[in-house]
């Protein structure tokens, strides 16, 4: 620490005796950003940020430039995760102690890249981010924090589904927005066109930004009286465009999903539930001819119910939870009107699940169905009564029931009409038993601790 206090005063001794008038000593300490080895260049960072936060600031506004472009380039540039920390680090303490003037000439470089080629754009919304961070109150002058929002807002445009950077970016950028202008981005209807649609991106972190972003905006707001200027109310027809976005985050692939991404669906999915509730005329647009029954809550339901009807666990895990959350928020009144629908899958689930057994021999329910069972037992207490849970779960049971009994009709009934139909039919269903067995066959190997077959001697 001594040595480098040394170091400094004889860099500032240089300058203000105008021995180094060109700056050669400040510029070899930005040229070893560029060193070989991962620890040089954290080291030669390192000397920088320091430099940065030693020099008084007339220094740091005179070689603010000399600072400012080497540090972006690596930022981009760089394969160590930990060099580009670094350097958003330096950058933004750079940013921190330069004056407004230089403040706003480095922002003027940043609009000028945000108008480049793609990897540019990329660049400039990556040093967006850091002027939020570090300098806010550079933003709250004038409208630059609303003008910030509206050239974001053109980078959220999916043209190209394989292109995720620069969406992704201009999400981050915009989620930093949200806690020192709470209310900017609520009132700014085309920047949630966009967010809506990367709702559906095909990159898992751009989804997973949207998600963070949504939560953060709505979830604080009352679902009762909402704010006559905010998207939702300005877009009428958002409520329901959210709604079918966020199912279809719970029904997409195992690959495009993520346990992170789909908390936030749960709680995004809870307040809009509640919303649908509370305000069903948001869910239809004002060019649209309103259906005489407005009832987007039962939609919803439907929606959900339906999506938790494939063998998959992570999705009904995923419905199922919903399920609880809202049973937790809204009780009757969310609940209550919808009870059969909800019902549906949770049935489906238990009754798939009769007959396992564990290692032992003993009847044993999936993770899925005791997952069930207590969402059940959660529906049950948000009725008025059991007669009142018993009669709706016997409605369900019934409904089940007999659409078995018209499906091995209808299969009957092909086997008499059109055999060879019958006979695919069959061997389809007996390749998925085979499947099926196999899988419950490796959850038992994994359940006790084996990772391979047992081969027998």
């Amino acid at each position: 620490m001594t040595a480098m206090r040394n170091y400094f005063r004889t860099i500032l001794d240089q300058l203000s005796d105008g021995q180094d008038t060109s700056g050669g000593s400040l510029r070899q300490m930005v040229l070893n950003l560029k060193y070989d080895y991962d620890e040089g260049r954290l080291s030669a960072i390192g000397l920088v940020l320091s430099a940065l936060e030693k020099f008084p600031s007339e220094f740091v506004d005179e070689y603010a430039q000399m600072f400012f472009l080497p540090l972006v380039l690596q930022l981009v540039n760089d394969d160590s995760k930990a060099c580009r920390e670094k350097c958003a680090g330096a950058l933004s303490r750079l940013l921190c102690r330069a004056s407004t003037d230089v403040v706003k000439r480095l922002y003027e470089y940043s609009l000028r890249w945000s108008t480049g080629s793609k990897q540019i754009q990329r660049t400039s919304l990556q040093v967006f981010g850091i002027f939020v961070d570090s300098n806010v109150e550079f933003l709250k002058h004038g409208d630059t924090a609303s003008s910030l929002v509206d050239r974001l807002s053109g980078f959220l445009e999916v043209s190209d589904k394989d292109s995720w950077e620069i969406p992704y970016f201009a999400l981050l950028c915009l989620a930093k927005l949200v806690t020192p202008f709470p209310s900017l981005l609520l009132h700014h209807a085309e920047t949630w066109d966009g967010v809506i649609e990367n709702l559906d991106h095909t990159h898992v972190w751009v989804k997973l930004a949207a998600s963070r972003l949504l939560e953060s905006c709505i979830t604080p707001l009352d679902h009762e009286s909402l704010d006559e200027d905010i998207f939702l109310i300005v877009r009428q027809g958002s409520l329901f465009q959210l709604a079918r976005a966020l199912c279809r985050q719970i029904a997409i692939g195992e690959t495009e999903q993520s346990t992170e991404l789909i908390q936030h669906v749960i709680k995004n999915l809870t307040w809009v539930a509640q919303a649908m509730m509370h305000n069903p005329e948001l869910c239809f647009s004002k060019n649209v001819v309103e259906p005489k029954e407005k009832k987007p809550l039962k939609w919803l339901m439907t929606r959900l119910s339906q999506v938790a009807k494939p063998k998959d666990k992570r999705i009904r895990d995923a419905v199922f939870k919903c399920f609880a959350a809202f049973c937790h928020v809204g009780g009757e009144d969310l609940v209550r009107p919808h009870l059969e629908l909800l019902l549906e899958p949770l049935h489906r689930s238990i009754l798939e699940s009769e007959g396992m057994k564990d290692a032992a021999g003993n009847t044993k329910l999936s993770e899925e169905a005791t997952l069930a069972r207590d969402v059940m037992n959660m529906l049950e207490e948000c009725c008025d009564s059991t007669e009142e849970f018993l009669k709706a779960y016997a409605a369900v049971k019934t409904r089940a029931q007999d659409k078995k009994i018209q499906r091995k009709e209808e299969s009957t009934s092909q086997a008499v009409v059109d055999p060879e139909a019958a006979t695919s039919r069959k061997i389809k269903k007996h390749q998925q038993e085979r499947k099926r067995r196999k899988r419950k066959i490796e959850e038992r190997r994994n359940n006790r601790g084996g990772t391979q077959k047992r081969h027998h001697l």
